[in-house]
């Protein structure tokens, strides 16, 4: 009986006293907007950069490594590329190595000074900066 008691009372300083405080903080709470910092603007969606180059005329058999052609090797090179707001690459690291160090080294020389982008767009629609990945499989002919 006393615990049925305890439970009314504590039921009604709840109605009366706290349930008013809550409702009283929710009307007057001052507005607080979320205030968006410049690495959440960067973390906006964007539009990828799109590749201008046609990767054929880049990487022709004239700029095969001689040794490389010699010993009949071929490989496929992955690299990671930093293009920047004008869609031009300004560096490259090797991600997945062809096997061969001469094709690896001349796939990133000839990405640098030849491959372009149309350059990533931030959510406003302004050029940025990005990494693009690219794969190149250098083959002899027969």
């Amino acid at each position: 009986m006393l615990v049925g008691v305890f439970a009314i009372v504590a039921l009604a300083l709840f109605g009366f006293l706290i349930a008013p405080t809550i409702e009283y903080l929710a009307k007057h709470a001052p507005s607080i907007a979320p205030v968006r910092s410049d690495s959440d603007r960067a973390a906006a969606p964007f539009a990828k950069a799109r590749l201008r180059s046609d990767l054929a005329e880049v990487f022709t058999e004239d700029f095969y490594p001689a040794a490389a052609k010699r010993a009949g090797i071929e490989g496929r090179t992955v690299m990671s590329l930093s293009v920047d707001r004008t869609g031009t690459v300004t560096d490259c690291k090797v991600t997945s190595s062809s096997g061969d160090a001469g094709i690896d080294a001349v796939t990133c020389r000839l990405s640098v000074d030849r491959v372009r982008y149309d350059p990533a767009c931030d959510g406003a629609g302004r050029p940025v900066a990005s990494l693009q990945s690219l794969a190149v499989r250098w083959q002899l002919s027969e």
